[in-house]
């Protein structure tokens, strides 16, 4: 599909396609403020064939596959394990004085980006088992409702306090 005739529906379909709200994009179009007229011309067949039409165009540029994702995974854990010192924007080693006049290239170690990055290694290669749920039931004709509500609020208590045990 070519460029829609009228602009401001062209604008409009690529400030959606970006993922602007309809009123954002409604605006950014050049239309005055009215979510009633943004959210009625969002509906219009040909803008929607617009915007998916630009949608899938920036689709097929990216190259986002399970190697990039696990790729991405890894350097991040390697540079947040600081395998590689701190880079300044021209590529070259960010250098700092020590206490004692020193100068050294400066790491720095982020855990949490570490740990998460290893995470999600871990389980795309399947290291982790889901824990899966108990489900009890409970058969006791001659007890009280009151009775079996303090018995389940025991057994819930007690589940929720035992430590998880590792396969």
């Amino acid at each position: 599909m070519p460029v829609l005739a009228n602009t401001k529906h062209e604008l409009f379909a690529q400030a959606l396609a970006k993922g602007e709200t309809a009123d954002a994009a409604y605006q950014l179009a050049g239309y005055v403020a009215n979510r009633h007229n943004a959210s009625r011309l969002k509906t219009n067949e040909t803008i929607l064939e617009r915007v998916a039409e630009l949608q899938a165009a920036v689709a097929d540029k990216l190259v986002i596959d399970e190697a990039y994702v696990l790729g991405t995974i890894h350097d991040t854990v390697e540079r947040c394990r600081q395998a590689k010192p701190v880079l300044d924007r021209k590529g070259d080693p960010v250098l700092t004085e020590l206490p004692n006049g020193e100068v050294t290239p400066a790491y720095a170690f982020d855990s949490k980006a570490v740990l998460r990055g290893a995470e999600l290694l871990g389980k795309h290669i399947g290291m982790f088992k889901e824990q899966s749920k108990l489900d009890v039931t409970i058969t006791t004709p001659d007890v009280s409702d009151t009775e079996l509500a303090r018995l389940t609020v025991f057994l819930l208590t007690k589940a929720a306090h035992e430590a998880p045990t590792v396969q």
